[in-house]
């Protein structure tokens, strides 16, 4: 009863953060974990699994493509294009320490008896991994937002309303 009670934390767990039992084999469909649906690298139509990480890549690629109306320098352009390409790096290693996570679990699931002790130490170790990813895509975003001064957050977000009233 244990063993089950454990089997379904686990599978609840891995449920809410998306993941579903065939996600690996149907990468590039609807249940892809990278969730990168777009028209190519870089698109604005590109998706992420991480609402932080999405938003991250959504008001780059805003900033980026409203570069002069901004009146962005060649600085802060080199900059925003860093932030991204690290967010992207460190979100790609993320996706790939879950993908493998979700494999030993089903691994370890499928085992005649599987390890009670074994399953809850990676549903741990997947819980801190989400976690740290969490807040490392928080420091992104507002380190990509730093790199803006004052006002043009004020005429980025004006812009952004200007598209939104259309």
């Amino acid at each position: 009863m244990k063993k089950l009670i454990s089997i379904l934390i686990a599978t609840f767990i891995f449920s809410l953060a998306g993941f579903s039992p065939q996600g690996a084999a149907d990468c590039g469909g609807k249940n892809c974990p990278l969730k990168m649906h777009g028209r190519g690298e870089g698109h604005e139509k590109e998706k992420y699994a991480c609402p932080i990480v999405d938003k991250l890549m959504r008001k780059g690629h805003f900033y980026l493509e409203n570069q002069e109306a901004l009146g962005l320098s060649e600085e802060q352009v080199a900059q925003i294009k860093q932030i991204k390409l690290e967010a992207k790096k460190d979100y790609i290693r993320q996706m790939g320490e879950f993908q493998i996570a979700r494999l030993e679990m089903g691994y370890q699931l499928s085992q005649t008896n599987p390890d009670t002790k074994g399953v809850n130490d990676l549903i741990d170790q997947q819980a801190a991994s989400m976690a740290q990813g969490a807040k490392a895509s928080v420091a992104e975003l507002l380190k990509l937002k730093s790199v803006l001064t004052e006002e043009q957050r004020v005429k980025a977000k004006e812009l952004l309303d200007s598209d939104r009233d259309r």
